[in-house]
């Protein structure tokens, strides 16, 4: 399973607002939200990856993943029902991103520890849009609009996480199970 790929790929900008009314989907300029309404929307398990992947979404065998608030409302860990290999091939329990914002349709996200940097030199702010109900992409800020990456993510029926809680407020971080956390992304 791809949890986070790198690239982009141009696609068309979501269209209906599941928190609102959004005047430009996909970016920090839509009207601003606060970020725990999207308790809600990112309920339950996930699954991401790939477009190639997304006929084995939620398929026996996959990791899911869960978002869970901070209680501040400040903070988004992605809690891997089991470790998970990221990006950079190293294997985690959790990653965590800070909120620095949300719209209708999306949240700016920064993850902890985030190494790679956008074309000045800072280091890469993510969107993470959802385009639809139970589905969402991710865009770096420094995209040009409508521009997503590769990554794709899709809620999960609640039979389909194999019998763990099916609410992101059941769930608590499951920590790295002795390894240093190194943080993943998007893209």
């Amino acid at each position: 399973m791809m949890v986070f790929a790198c690239g982009s790929t141009t696609s068309q900008a979501p269209t209906g607002p599941p928190l609102g009314n959004a005047s430009i989907p996909g970016s920090v300029r839509d009207d601003a939200v606060d970020p725990t309404e999207f308790r809600k929307v990112l309920d339950g398990w996930w699954d991401t990856g790939g477009e190639a992947e997304s006929r084995q979404f939620c398929t026996p065998g996959r990791t899911l993943h869960r978002h869970v608030f901070s209680e501040d409302g400040r903070a988004l860990t992605w809690a891997f029902e089991r470790p998970e290999k990221i990006y950079d091939g190293t294997e985690v329990s959790s990653v965590t991103y800070r909120i620095i914002g949300a719209t209708s349709v999306t949240l700016t996200l920064a993850l902890e520890g985030e190494t790679r940097l956008n074309p000045k030199g800072a280091p890469i702010v993510w969107e993470l849009v959802v385009i639809a109900d139970g589905v969402f992409r991710w865009r770096a800020t420094h995209f040009p609009f409508g521009t997503y990456n590769r990554v794709w993510g899709k809620r999960c029926p609640p039979d389909s996480h194999r019998g763990a809680p099916t609410h992101s407020d059941d769930a608590t971080p499951s920590g790295t199970n002795g390894q240093k956390a190194v943080p993943s992304s998007p893209g």
